[in-house]
């Protein structure tokens, strides 16, 4: 395996378009940094996602950008609430909340993790070119 790169010039790139670096080992694992602190109610509602970079044995860089655990979370239990929305029988189980607040949420979450990811995408783009 190779070694973490440490400080090297793909470390100082990123960490230039506004990454957060985390060593590992043949790699690193990049994060975007946020205005918003990555806590409580704003991690559960702002998705992010990781881009790993990776040193291949020929040399060559190769990437990947994915969304992070809680992100994927958020995803699930909103697909899960747009299930449960469309087929319970709303005669029998009445709502006590209004009824677009898993639509709306469901999107935005789509949304805002669509955003992050192409965000991301494109800041590692310009930091590996």
């Amino acid at each position: 395996m190779n070694p973490p790169l440490g400080s090297s010039p793909l470390q100082a790139r990123l960490e230039a378009q506004g990454f957060d670096i985390e060593p590992r080992v043949g790699g690193l694992r990049a994060r975007r940094r946020r205005a918003l602190p990555s806590r409580g109610l704003t991690r559960l509602l702002l998705p992010r996602v990781v881009c790993d970079v990776v040193v291949r044995p020929d040399g060559q860089l190769s990437r990947r950008v994915r969304p992070d655990g809680l992100a994927i979370g958020m995803l699930v239990l909103c697909i899960g609430g747009l299930i449960v929305e469309l087929l319970l029988d709303r005669a029998r189980y009445p709502r006590e909340y209004p009824p677009e607040f898993i639509y709306a949420l469901a999107a935005i979450q789509a949304l805002l993790l669509a955003l992050e990811w192409w965000t991301s995408t494109r800041a590692l783009g310009r930091a590996l070119d």
